[in-house]
């Protein structure tokens, strides 16, 4: 991959990058024949000569740039699986971003990536206290980025949005790994996509502990020749642990959509009640969704469910408003809205709803 090799790997100094970049060149790229990557088409967006990161793309106050060894300390305390590109990216971070909560406050995070370029960025956070956090990834045409956040959810109850629009001719590949801890009560990580570009977006979820609630709610509009993966595992390593996740979308054009998804759960851990739903809405004979929900349970004594559906807008709802005296196109507009105000309606503070609603409305 000419293009990888000129421009994407650069030459890096500190060992545990260099660890990590020898295990990708060990590994090779993932094929098709890789479970976790068999729907990402990533040749198309490794070959392309982009160039380099000109300008840091993170820039708040409250984020503390840490060294390399700080972040190997911090990565190295989260369960991934091997990922072979999750090492690429991060032996190409230049700079690590540490982010310790220390009020109950709302936060935003803005992620910038520009034209032509690649961009590789990692949030490093401790949430110590409970709070909101709003990510927001901006992203302009031809552009490739790559984002990593670990998050230890160390308090009682907070809820992490984020925000991405992937325009058309644009790569992006998000990893997000969330651990919990004793104090953890509940944890949701609400994700929003809009994209006419590529997309993939990897939510990991870690619960150590009993009596905690995890919550994984994505929900994407794709339209155009979208490609887009989400691929997620929710693992239980506790017993009278929780875990709820929806992904939901709505697909046109000859966009396509592939959601595969784990729940996994050790063996001494009963009294586990999870939940797994993944919904697509498709519009004409172009688009596509597929659906895996998986389940990978060793202790009977535990209450699962996972599910999967995609049609139409069923002509019974459109009948009923077009009774009415209300247009099929407002009729359509209505239950498309209805169906977004769901996934809404799970962000907890007012202020971050109320930007999510405005984004929503500008975008569409």
């Amino acid at each position: 991959m000419t293009g990888l090799t000129n421009t994407y790997i650069q030459k890096i100094e500190n060992p545990w990058q260099q660890g990590l970049l020898s295990n990708f060149k060990t590994k090779g790229y993932p094929s098709k024949k890789n479970e976790s990557y068999k729907f990402t088409p990533i040749n198309t967006w490794y070959e392309k000569t982009w160039k380099p990161q000109s300008k840091q793309t993170i820039d708040q106050p409250f984020l503390k740039k840490v060294d390399s060894n700080f972040a190997m300390s911090f990565i190295n305390e989260f369960d991934k699986d091997d990922d072979p590109l999750l090492d690429l990216h991060l032996s190409q971070v230049k700079d690590f971003f540490h982010f310790e909560v220390s009020e109950d406050i709302n936060y935003e995070i803005n992620i910038d990536n520009l034209k032509e370029e690649f961009s590789n960025s990692c949030l490093l956070i401790d949430l110590s206290t409970n709070c909101n956090i709003l990510e927001r990834l901006s992203t302009n045409s031809s552009s490739f980025s790559q984002t990593s956040v670990f998050i230890k959810a160390k308090c009682e109850n907070a809820q992490y949005t984020t925000i991405q629009e992937i325009p058309e001719d644009s790569y992006n590949q998000s990893w997000y790994f969330v651990k919990t801890f004793k104090n953890t009560k509940n944890f949701s990580l609400l994700q929003y996509n809009q994209s006419t570009g590529s997309n993939r977006l990897n939510p990991f979820f870690v619960v150590n502990n009993e009596d905690t609630t995890v919550e994984s709610h994505c929900f994407y509009k794709s339209s155009g020749s979208t490609k887009q993966d989400i691929f997620s595992e929710i693992k239980h390593l506790a017993p009278n642990s929780y875990s709820d996740q929806t992904v939901k979308g709505i697909l046109r054009d000859n966009a396509r959509n592939a959601f595969t998804g784990k729940i996994f759960i050790q063996e001494h851990c009963a009294g586990v009640d999870a939940n797994q739903f993944n919904k697509n809405l498709v519009f004409g004979n172009k688009a596509h969704a597929l659906s895996q929900p998986q389940l990978e349970i060793y202790n009977f004594d535990v209450k699962c469910a996972h599910g999967s559906t995609t049609g139409q807008i069923n002509d019974n709802e459109i009948f009923y408003f077009m009774a009415r005296g209300i247009s099929k196109k407002r009729a359509t507009e209505l239950l498309l809205n209805s169906y977004t105000d769901e996934f809404v309606s799970k962000v907890r503070s007012k202020e971050i709803k109320e930007k999510l609603i405005t984004y929503i409305g500008s975008a569409s």
